[in-house]
């Protein structure tokens, strides 16, 4: 009976212990939330604090909360991938906590994230599965932000008309229930909506509303976003020096609030219009300031905008060589974030692969009954329609990766048709234009239009799942040199020389001529890599050689590269699954293993020579159905 006392004792200083965590917690949650604009790091760390603790007294809804508070501080730094991943693993914790309104805030959040990156129906769905709460778990202050929310993705799609009818029904319902950060942001897409209609009046109107809010719900940092959005209105209506004031005012707050991201980005326009009004040197400064701060907190969105401005600064003083340097590091931060998405969907396709590989041994280990033939046989099915699914996810990761050099493709024909067109307006304006001039720009803008079609209807096939289309005779210098015009503009803005050495266009084979192009990409890209872990980016000795040519009844294709290379214990795992020497944010370990599948079903070979720090040879070896021989 003593221990049973005991017990329920111990259980009672339990429960009032958990009730004092619980209401720390809370405190440290809304310590989190004030600091993801002023100092994501600091966010995080927290919210990483909150975590440990949650997990300590067993609350799903706190360990819910703080990988949520996790992912908002790496949403304000700029890693959306990051800030995703943590809203994913906080979203069952909710669920299963039943926490309505947390939830509601959390697909919000994710919404706002798809938004950013411009995946408009991933947007759609989550906002959808936020207002579908909205009966069971009523919340005025999500309802605004969800109504303002819809209206910014209208105007983004460009129904302004829309757009405008859901912030004013926003606004309205902050209004009535007093909610002042609701109102604001409400206030302030209604300011910027009628600046963009340039109706000025009306645009004052609503930012003065907006300041009030702003004021009212002492949201210091809003106020600043906020002066800084209206300083470009008065700058649309030539008011400099009263736009230098307001951004000196969201600066000053900025600075109050230690609100670094705030900081650098009320300092970048600054500098923007120091440079329209032709105050290079104040401009410089304001650049100079912002670029330490970026560079400190790794601010990488913040430091595309400052060395695109550097850039065409020097591009107006005609330093050409400090232009392009500003440039390149501008492209380099451009594709490091594009291409950080992308690694992370195939690594998580490369986990559930593994996963679902796991479970097929175990399945076929238990198996051993009469049925088991049968059961290998469909499990054989699936294995080879996983790998059809490999092959397929990597091409369309190769495409995502050149979608810069595709792009250049495509804007190369452009350019020359808006030229084209520019001059027919001239002389069409001065009525010089005769009947031979109109058909020659005609037939030059039709030739350009169907160059544009050709890639794009090549893309199509190429990017389409193959697994089921007939073999064919094709010529593989074609396919080569369809491989290197979705890459080449990458390989040339990295300074990389691409030699062909071809001693026949005329040879020719059977298979599938895109699964030998993704073949040919993946060896091309494999080498740009190579050579970018070998040199820096403007070294000119970078070279990839690729060379076409027969012996006796084979056809053999060489991509040679003067990159990294492989040490000898490297080189025996070059063709397994999943085995990569690049960092684990740049490789997943497939493409040399999907490149050997491929060659393997046309019947071919592959090899590779290589040596540590000097070269690489990648060797394929096809049969000649057409040899003279």
């Amino acid at each position: 009976m003593k221990q049973e006392i005991n017990r329920l004792t111990d259980n009672s200083h339990q429960e009032k212990q958990n009730k004092k965590t619980i209401k720390q917690l809370g405190h440290l949650i809304n310590e989190a939330y004030k600091l993801m604009n002023s100092d994501p790091e600091l966010c995080i760390e927290k919210s990483r604090e909150i975590l440990l603790l949650a997990k300590e007294i067993k609350s799903l809804r706190y360990e819910g909360l703080a990988l949520m508070h996790i992912g908002l501080g790496y949403f304000h730094k700029g890693e959306h991938s990051v800030a995703l991943e943590n809203y994913f693993k906080a979203e069952p914790l909710l669920i299963k906590d039943k926490s309505g309104a947390a939830l509601r805030g959390l697909y919000n959040n994710i919404g706002v994230v798809y938004r950013e990156m411009e995946n408009y129906d991933k947007v759609m769905k989550y906002y959808k599965k936020n207002l579908s709460l909205e009966t069971e778990y009523p919340n005025i202050q999500t309802t605004t932000t969800m109504l303002s929310n819809l209206g910014l993705i209208c105007e983004r799609l460009n129904d302004n008309e829309t757009a405008m009818e859901y912030y004013l029904e926003s606004l309205n319902l902050a209004i009535k229930n007093n909610f002042p950060y609701g109102e604001s942001f409400a206030a302030i897409n209604i300011a910027l909506l009628f600046r963009k209609k340039r109706d000025f009046d009306n645009a004052h109107k609503y930012f003065k509303i907006t300041f009030k809010a702003n004021k009212e719900c002492n949201d210091k940092i809003g106020l600043a976003t906020s002066y800084q959005s209206y300083a470009y209105l008065l700058c649309d209506e030539q008011k400099f020096e009263e736009a230098f004031r307001f951004l000196d005012f969201a600066y000053n707050l900025a600075r109050e609030t230690d609100a670094k991201s705030v900081i650098v980005s009320i300092l970048i326009t600054m500098a923007s219009i120091n440079l329209s009004i032709g105050n290079i040197e104040k401009q410089m400064g304001k650049l100079k300031l912002a670029y330490e701060i970026a560079k400190q907190e790794n601010f990488r969105n913040h430091l595309v905008h400052i060395y695109k401005q550097y850039f065409e600064h020097y591009e107006i003083e005609n330093d050409y060589k400090e232009a392009f340097y500003y440039y390149r590091k501008m492209q380099k931060i451009k594709d490091d974030l594009f291409n950080e998405q992308k690694v992370r969907t195939i690594a998580e396709i490369n986990s559930k692969l593994l996963v679902q590989k796991k479970k097929h041994e175990a399945e076929v280990y238990r198996l051993k009954t009469v049925e088991l033939s049968k059961r290998v046989d469909e499990e054989i099915k699936k294995r080879e329609k996983q790998q059809q699914i490999i092959i397929q996810k990597s091409k369309l990761e190769s495409l995502g990766q050149l979608a810069a050099g595709i792009a250049h493709e495509i804007n190369q024909p452009l350019g020359l048709i808006n030229i084209a067109i520019q001059n027919l307006f001239r002389k069409f304006n001065k009525k010089n234009i005769t009947d031979k001039y109109l058909k020659e720009k005609s037939e030059f803008i039709d030739e350009n239009i169907k160059r544009i079609s050709q890639i794009i209807e090549h893309i199509r096939l190429f990017s389409r799942d193959q697994q089921d289309s007939e073999s064919q005779r094709f010529s593989i210098a074609d396919t080569i040199n369809d491989a290197l015009s979705m890459i080449q503009a990458q390989c040339k803005s990295h300074n990389i020389n691409i030699v062909k050495e071809f001693d026949s266009t005329n040879l020719e084979t059977i298979g599938n001529k895109y699964r030998l192009e993704q073949v040919i990409l993946n060896l091309l890209s494999n080498s740009k890599d190579a050579l970018s872990e070998k040199f820096d980016e403007f070294d000119d000795a970078k070279q990839i050689v690729i060379r076409l040519k027969t012996i006796a009844d084979k056809i053999i294709i060489e991509v040679e590269d003067n990159g990294i290379g492989f040490d000898a214990k490297s080189l025996k795992h070059a063709f397994e699954p999943f085995y990569t020497t690049k960092d684990e944010t740049k490789g997943t370990g497939l493409g040399l293993s999907i490149c050997y599948g491929i060659i393997n079903e046309m019947e071919g070979e592959i090899s590779i020579n290589s040596k540590k720090g000097f070269f690489t040879i990648v060797t394929i070896e096809l049969q000649n159905y057409f040899s003279t021989i």
